[in-house]
C-alpha cells in the first residue's frame, strides 16, 4: 500500500501576525498574571515585581503569595505542588534609549 500523501496546509506563518507575537514577547505583554490578568508591562510600570513558578507559569508576586497564604499549596493553572518562597523572579531591565545630541 503506498503512504498516503500529506496536504500542506499553513505551514508558512503569516509574517505580519510573527512579528506583532514578537513584538508582544519583547513589550512583556504576552506574559500576564492569570490570577489577576495584569501583564508584565504593566506591573514594570507599577514597579511590582512579577514571579515564575518551576513549573513555567507566570504571576504577580503578590498574587500567587496570597494564594499560597490560603493554604492552597497549588500552581493555579496546573495544580503542581508549590512550596512557599519557592519561585523565580523576573528580571527586566530598562531599554536604554540612544540620546541624539543636537
Amino acid at each position: 500500500m503506498p503512504p498516503k500523501k500529506v496536504k500542506k496546509t499553513d505551514e508558512v506563518s503569516n509574517d505580519a501576525e510573527t512579528s506583532e507575537s514578537s513584538d508582544k514577547i519583547i513589550s512583556g505583554e504576552i506574559y500576564t498574571c492569570t490570577v489577576c490578568m495584569t501583564s508584565l508591562r504593566e506591573q514594570v510600570q507599577a514597579r511590582k515585581p512579577m514571579v515564575t513558578t518551576y513549573c513555567g507559569h507566570v504571576f504577580c508576586k503578590q498574587c500567587i503569595e496570597r494564594t499560597l497564604k490560603n493554604e492552597i499549596r497549588n500552581c493555579p493553572v496546573c495544580r503542581a505542588n508549590i512550596a512557599p518562597n519557592k519561585y523565580i523572579f523576573m528580571k527586566y531591565k530598562r531599554k536604554k534609549v540612544p540620546v541624539e545630541e543636537v
